[in-house]
């Protein structure tokens, strides 16, 4: 298996409840997220691992679509458990499956489509952006990229997944009082 790094098994309460006191403390950090970077490039995974991890991100990286999707499919399996990853970044262009087909593949899962993705890729034209965003990504980074834009981009998108969580767990309680 190329994914490398180890999935916690929490469930999705005891996460969130955790993230609550943690903000409500002031002690949220970048510790508490898992990003899965899926390109077929070792030096680019390295890259992504050196920021990352400078940052104190956990990653994990798969070095194809296939790859990432069996670890993303064994790890997921009822919206009861913690998603596996907090944001996937992915590449377009990796052999076999497409970066986009990847996209499409996660956003059309129920557990996994609340999953951010950033899509950086060497292409960059306004057709391959426009395809990216109707494949489910929600973020596209051009390479090269600038690690700081990177940075903030996916501290945004942490954000956004973060919050989507809380509200499907609020959610989730709401229903519960309800029956």
């Amino acid at each position: 298996s190329c994914v490398r790094g180890v999935a916690t098994g929490r469930r999705l309460g005891t996460a969130l409840q955790a993230k609550d006191e943690a903000r409500m403390t002031g002690l949220a950090s970048a510790q508490q997220h898992t990003i899965l970077v899926v390109d077929d490039d070792r030096t680019v995974l390295d890259t992504f691992g050196a920021l990352l991890g400078m940052e104190g991100y956990k990653m994990l990286a798969a070095l194809s679509g296939e790859e990432a999707l069996r670890f993303l499919q064994q790890a997921a399996t009822s919206p009861a458990d913690m998603l596996p990853v907090d944001l996937v970044i992915l590449d377009v262009m990796l052999p076999a499956m497409s970066g986009w087909d990847v996209c499409r593949w996660i956003k059309g899962d129920p557990w996994l489509r609340y999953v951010p993705v950033l899509m950086v890729t060497a292409l960059s034209s306004i057709q391959d952006q426009s395809e990216a965003f109707t494949a489910g990504a929600d973020d596209y980074v051009s390479k090269p990229f600038n690690s700081e834009e990177l940075l903030i981009r996916v501290r945004a998108l942490l954000r956004m997944g973060d919050l989507q969580r809380e509200l499907l767990a609020r959610n989730a309680q709401l229903h519960a009082l309800r029956t």
